[in-house]
């Protein structure tokens, strides 16, 4: 494996051949730099995507790791010092022994992404990205989509969705005609990516049209029809098999118990009593992979924390919602069944924009899906420079806090102690006005983080998010691409502070 090029003396032991001839012994210069250390000292860190791909013509592969093709940033240093610039070879980044002898951080970018950094990680450590589909994709040209006429239907596609399966994506025909042909573009807007940009879909990539009946709170797939979807265009292909209506058994969620999301009495520290409450049952594209890698999205899928992506078959206001819901043949042999259980109360902070703050859990199942988590929910955030006196963020907005060049600690507690989170993440804002941009993410295992002074601008208005997850157990060892039971994931938005 390469490695950075140290200058170096080296003074050679003559002591043999000084005996045979009489002269004196020749020993090292006094001051001579040691030796560069060994290839062993030096730390290695995986980076990149980890990605799920698909075949509906066989078993659905393992996931895989990939490197990222877009790193415009990548760098090492020690937490509390500044970081050098580094690169990335197929996936791995070297770490100078000076540096990964410390806890030490890794910071890196992508193109159109925000900063990201962690703290505290182990050699050898796997730290990734979630990827569902494939790595390089081909944006769909301007006139593409399909045309789907499933045989055997009547009525009308007023309620309707249009997902692609292998490149994932979903969309919907707005003001749909009441024939059985659904035109549909898959055009930017109209056609949203589930997981990485928006690209082209492959050769072997199915589609599914899915119907919806609206009542109550609820919407619920009536029935479907697949297709291939390899093929898009321009122009439209008509594509379309026949149209399915079978309706799966009622579902049985436990979700009654008085830690579950429904009824956890801690969100109360949100400091909001008023809560919403989103449920959504379908399938996911692979129970190993890390679920929550969806951003919010209340237009589209009703929900307002960080959520995994899914062929959503029902979407409820309300949880343990058993209602009898229709699975297209293409998911329940390919894909797993899931159930996402969001709770939630929201905000509005200094500035006028809203935030939410709440639980999330992803269940897996066949039609027993169990709800209750002990994901820990963050208390007492503060922020430290040096030795001055701490500065609570659970008062109130806009807390005064003094600029400084040197390390800024932000700590936390779990609301109770016997909880868990494998990892955490905060995320670093600025607000102005309604406006909140990502400024940094930085991930680490423990309930404390720290920010670099000269990342916070005098003057300027902060945010933070701190998510917990729980189900990612190899994180305290550096692998965060296991995943093993249910996942959950707490979210908490302190108060606002203030450079001054």
């Amino acid at each position: 494996m390469r490695r950075e090029a140290f200058g170096l003396l080296v003074a050679t032991t003559l002591g043999g051949c000084n005996q045979i001839f009489g002269l004196e012994a020749t020993t090292a210069i006094p001051d001579a730099p040691d030796a560069p250390p060994p290839d062993s000292a030096w730390a290695s860190i995986h980076l990149g995507f980890l990605q799920q791909s698909f075949d509906p013509n066989t078993t659905l592969p393992q996931p895989v790791e990939a490197p990222f093709p877009d790193l415009v940033r990548l760098e090492v240093g020690p937490i509390e010092g500044p970081t050098v610039m580094r690169t990335s070879d197929n996936g791995i980044v070297t770490i100078p022994p000076d540096i990964s002898g410390a806890p030490f951080r890794l910071v890196y970018q992508r193109q159109g992404d925000a900063v990201r950094e962690y703290q505290g990680l182990k050699p050898d450590a796997h730290v990734i990205e979630a990827l569902f589909g494939p790595v390089a994709r081909v944006t769909p040209p301007v006139g593409a989509g399909f045309a789907i006429t499933p045989t055997g239907y009547t009525g009308s596609h007023s309620t309707n969705r249009v997902f692609t399966v292998g490149t994932w994506t979903e969309g919907t025909r707005q003001g749909a005609p009441a024939t059985a042909l659904l035109d549909y573009d898959y055009q930017p807007g109209i056609t949203s990516s589930m997981s990485g940009a928006l690209g082209t879909p492959a050769a072997t990539d199915r589609g599914v049209l899915v119907d919806y009946t609206l009542s109550g709170s609820c919407r619920t797939a009536t029935g479907s029809t697949d297709f291939a979807a390899g093929a898009s265009g321009p122009p439209h292909p008509a594509v379309g098999g026949p149209w399915v209506t079978s309706l799966a058994n009622p579902l049985t969620i436990s979700n009654t118990d008085s830690n579950s999301v429904e009824f956890n009495p801690e969100i109360a520290q949100f400091g909001e009593t008023l809560r919403t409450t989103t449920e959504l049952y379908g399938f996911i594209p692979s129970a190993v992979m890390p679920g929550f890698t969806r951003p919010a999205d209340f237009t589209t899928r009703q929900v307002a924390l960080h959520n995994p992506v899914m062929i959503v078959l029902r979407s409820c206001s309300t949880l343990d919602s058993n209602a009898a819901v229709h699975e297209p043949t293409l998911l329940k042999d390919k894909l797993t069944r899931a159930l996402y259980s969001e709770v939630t109360v929201s905000r509005i902070i200094a500035g006028g924009a809203p935030v939410d703050s709440g639980v999330a859990v992803l269940s897996l199942g066949a039609t027993m899906f169990n709800v209750i988590t002990t994901i820990a929910l963050p208390i007492a955030v503060k922020l430290q420079a040096g030795s001055s006196a701490p500065v609570s963020l659970m008062a109130a907005d806009d807390a005064p806090f003094p600029a400084t060049t040197g390390t800024v600690m932000l700590t936390w507690s779990k609301y109770k102690a016997t909880e868990q989170a494998d990892f955490w993440e905060v995320t670093l804002s600025t607000v102005n006005g309604t406006n909140i941009n990502k400024k940094r993410i930085y991930t680490t295992t423990t309930t404390q983080v720290t920010i670099q002074g000269t990342d916070l601008d005098l003057g300027k208005h902060y945010l933070l998010e701190i998510t917990g997850y729980l189900g990612r157990p190899g994180a305290a060892t550096g692998d965060f691409r296991t995943v093993q039971g249910a996942q959950a994931i707490s979210v908490f938005h302190p108060r606002t502070f203030l450079i001054q």
